[in-house]
């Protein structure tokens, strides 16, 4: 008799268990029907209802994340779908790759993406060839700058995605590790595959621009100036390619036209201001260089040799007479320097421009036309010049043979160069102080012919 109260017990238990199971599995398949109907109400009342009493029932959790992420309330979905990862056999119930999808997804909404970025991580460990894990990843990780991991996935989504727009992503991660055929070739692929994309085309100019293939360079760099991302970095290397040919001109016409485009305070400004100063150096406007000088000493304090340009030139512009050499450029300093040669009692029989700051002559002395020519060299700079300059100088007197040389220059000369040259009596020096009374006499001698011309 006991024997058959215990099989009774034990029989009626079983089928309670199966068919509070079946009401169970039931509900649960209520609520997902519900949810797919978009009954979101009757979803969320089953779910409740089914946790109340089983509190770690996987699939009414996994309904109840769902429910939060319709709702937006995505911290919620969070906590929730943690919760199923730590239930033991919760994979019998959910894939855990939905779960690691939606965390993801939720990450990046909650705008937590270092934890996304590791959701998407062990998504690839499930799927590999997941396609938006690998694409995330690698724009991801190119955003890091981790150039070589970005193109780990890129290169894989490559072979995964037939038509895909990942060239100009892979070109400019080769480019930034300095592989630059690799990225040439992705480059223009991707100019190929669309051709408005000048983020591409900036690239291409700038390895064109390494190699000083300048036509190329230009050419290319003045369509990617078109977009608003590269019309800085543009103009930038534009104007530099015309610095290098000596095109202070254009210089100044390229970066005039993108300065009210430019972010104080940034590294990419500074460097522009400051090679538009140096141009308005070169054309000998020294007003307009003191004023972008001034603006960048104002936004990034000790910047190069700012600090050091502004000084010497506001001695330079305290002089009347100096300050006018340094408002023209180097070849309408011509007339009066021959004039100040002219003073020194020499002929000159030629001449030669070997750079904006200076020129070369050959000249004759008035007095004793027989002898050897001298050289003269006139350098336009604010600076001390050092023992190097006036090495160079000697070097060129003895190579062509010259019988002296005389040095003239609107700065001065280090303490340590005026040692060097001490004991050359075959060598003159004219430094800024002993040019300004210069300056005066061949003022009043062209003056005074001018006159009598006009007589």
């Amino acid at each position: 008799m006991i024997f058959l109260i215990l099989a009774f017990v034990v029989i009626s238990l079983t089928i309670l268990i199966v068919w509070n199971a079946g009401r169970l599995s039931a509900r649960i398949k209520r609520a997902e029907h519900a949810f797919a109907n978009e009954d979101f109400q009757t979803a969320d009342a089953i779910v409740k209802e089914i946790l109340e009493t089983h509190n770690e029932n996987v699939p009414a959790k996994y309904i109840k994340a769902k429910l939060f992420i319709k709702q937006t309330l995505y911290i919620q979905a969070i906590f929730e779908l943690n919760a199923i990862l730590a239930i033991e056999d919760y994979s019998s119930y959910v894939e855990e790759l939905d779960i690691h999808t939606n965390l993801a997804l939720l990450y990046h909404e909650t705008k937590d993406y270092d934890r996304e970025i590791n959701e998407y991580k062990r998504i690839t460990s499930l799927d590999p060839n997941n396609v938006t894990a690998n694409e995330r990843l690698g724009h991801a990780m190119f955003t890091k700058k981790n150039y070589r991991t970005a193109l780990d996935y890129l290169l894989k989504l490559e072979k995964l995605v037939e038509n895909h727009n990942y060239s100009t992503v892979i070109g400019i991660s080769y480019y930034m590790l300095e592989e630059y055929e690799r990225a040439e070739d992705y480059l223009f692929r991707a100019v190929n595959e669309n051709a408005d994309n000048n983020e591409a085309r900036y690239y291409i100019g700038s390895i064109h621009f390494m190699r000083r293939a300048y036509t190329d360079a230009i050419q290319v760099l003045e369509l990617a100036k078109r977009d608003k991302k590269y019309f800085i970095k543009s103009l930038l290397l534009l104007a530099t390619i015309y610095y290098e040919k000596d095109d202070y001109e254009k210089v100044i016409n390229v970066l005039e036209s993108g300065l009210k485009s430019l972010k104080d305070k940034s590294e990419e400004s500074a460097e522009y201001r400051y090679l538009l100063a140096n141009a308005y150096e070169g054309e000998g406007k020294i007003k307009e260089a003191i004023y972008h000088w001034e603006k960048l000493s104002s936004d990034t304090p000790g910047y190069r040799d700012v600090r050091e340009k502004l000084d010497s030139y506001r001695t330079v512009m305290s002089e009347p007479s100096l300050a006018e050499l340094f408002s023209e450029g180097i070849e309408e300093n011509q007339a009066l320097v021959k004039e100040i040669i002219a003073l020194l009692q020499y002929n000159v029989l030629t001449s030669e421009r070997i750079s904006n700051y200076e020129y070369h002559y050959k000249a004759l002395n008035i007095k004793r036309p027989n002898e050897p020519p001298t050289l003269i060299v006139y350098f336009k700079t604010t600076r001390d010049l050092n023992e190097g300059h006036l090495m160079d100088f000697q070097k060129k007197i003895l190579y062509d043979k010259y019988k002296s040389g005389i040095f003239i220059t609107t700065g001065t000369f280090s303490s340590r160069a005026m040692a060097s040259i001490a004991s050359k009596k075959e060598v003159d020096l004219i430094d800024a102080n002993a040019l300004l009374k210069l300056i005066e006499k061949a003022k009043v001698k062209m003056s005074k012919g001018q006159s009598n011309a006009s007589a």
